[in-house]
């Protein structure tokens, strides 16, 4: 399997897992806040982590996509900020610190699966 599928496949886990766990602790809208994040966060976050794997051949290409990257990221989680204030029926803590969370989940977990193909870089092992 390759390295883009692997991660689909494990960040969905991670969603899942996040629900799951979070779910019987909230009220209904602190549930609808922890879905939004997670719809926002996973789909945005597996196309971050293809711009990196179609880099990863090229040190300056890798650091631009890591860059737009984090900025995409800051840019989303303000956006959410912004955007959620407008919805009444929706925690605003639960879903911006839900979408902080996952998208910090998220990035610890790209190393593993960027350094699992032994062509990425020079630089490990």
């Amino acid at each position: 399997m390759k390295a883009l599928p692997r991660y689909t496949v494990v960040t969905s886990l991670v969603v899942v897992l996040f629900l799951v766990i979070a779910a019987p602790f909230l009220d209904a809208s602190g549930r609808v806040g922890l879905l939004i994040a997670a719809a926002v966060t996973l789909p945005l976050q597996v196309g971050f982590f293809a711009l990196l794997l179609g880099a990863r051949h090229d040190s300056m290409r890798f650091m631009a996509s890591w860059g737009m990257g984090v900025l995409g990221r800051v840019l989303v989680v303000g956006i959410v900020g912004l955007s959620i204030r407008a919805l009444e029926t929706v925690d605003p803590a639960v879903t911006i610190l839900s979408t902080v969370g996952l998208f910090f989940i998220f990035l610890l977990l790209e190393p593993v699966f960027l350094l699992r193909d032994g062509q990425a870089t020079g630089y490990h092992r």
